[in-house]
């Protein structure tokens, strides 16, 4: 990888982060309000950004929403306003519908080093991965 690609990369990073703390937690830090169910204008968005020194582009932001790995945010389906998918620690209702859960539930956890490793020849437990169905004991029987 070449020094401009890394360079963007970590710009998208910051950009990312810098998002994810205004549509999940301070939407006050550049002084908008997002609505009941955490949707802002995404023209408000921009110009508030650029008021506050962290200027975006429409196409920018257009393209983290679509290629954001983890699908933090979405877009409205007439495209101007836009939210945080989950993780908010401000009161929102995204009025999810709920759902069943899957037979099987699978946890992927990192253990810290500080812990044991449960995994035989393994030194640091670091990165170490189980996978836990939900009726483990009626599966062993």
């Amino acid at each position: 990888m070449n020094q401009k690609t890394n360079k963007k990369q970590r710009s998208d990073k910051s950009t990312g982060k810098f998002l994810s703390l205004i549509l999940r937690h301070q939407p006050e830090t550049i002084g908008i309000e997002l609505d009941e169910n955490g949707w802002v204008e995404i023209e408000e968005l921009l110009a508030a950004l650029d008021r506050h020194g962290k200027p975006l582009s429409r196409r920018k932001l257009d393209d983290l929403v679509e290629n954001n790995d983890k699908k933090r945010y979405a877009a409205s389906d007439d495209g101007l306003r836009i939210r945080a998918n989950q993780g908010h620690s401000i009161e929102v209702d995204l009025a999810y519908e709920p759902a069943e859960p899957p037979e099987f539930l699978t946890m992927v956890r990192r253990i810290d080093s500080s812990f044991p490793s449960r995994r035989r020849g393994s030194k640091s437990g670091l990165d170490t991965t189980f996978i836990c169905p939900n009726n483990w004991r009626q599966l062993q029987q």
